[in-house]
Formats: C-alpha cells, structure tokens, sequence
C-alpha cells in the first residue's frame, strides 16, 4: 500500500492531537525552535527525516512499525 506525504502528515497530526499536545509543545519536545515545521509536515508539505520521525514516535508514544509515519517510495 503506499502512503503519501498527505497521509503521513495526517497520521502525523492524529498521532499529536491524540496527545494534546500543541503545534509548539511538539516543536520544543523533539527539539526545533517552532511549530511551523510540524505544520508544514502534518499538511504534507514536505516530510521529517528518520531522525525526526523517531522523535515524533517516541513523543506521541507511537511506534513507527505501528503506526508508519513513511511513505512508500517508487
């Protein structure tokens, strides 16, 4: 099945507000300066790398096999 980069922000922003966690509480917990970038993801503007992903994962206490965050590239 693939996934796209809208489904993976939106699995993104599920996984967040599942949480109650704001745009800038998960900005600051995995490390970046704002919330715009989590926003750009979630619309599926652009994706998080690995690195970001696993951060994401272990915020929201998610697994990445769970619950894939990556979509599938061809």
């Amino acid at each position: 099945m693939k996934i796209t980069t809208k489904q993976v922000g939106a699995r993104m922003r599920e996984a967040r507000k599942k949480k109650k966690y704001t745009l800038r509480y998960l900005a600051n917990k995995i490390g970046l300066s704002s919330g715009s970038t989590i926003s750009n993801w979630e619309l599926g503007l652009n994706l998080p790398n690995k690195r970001y992903l696993k951060k994401i994962a272990k915020a929201c206490d998610m697994s990445t096999s769970q619950h894939p965050l990556t979509p599938s590239r061809h």
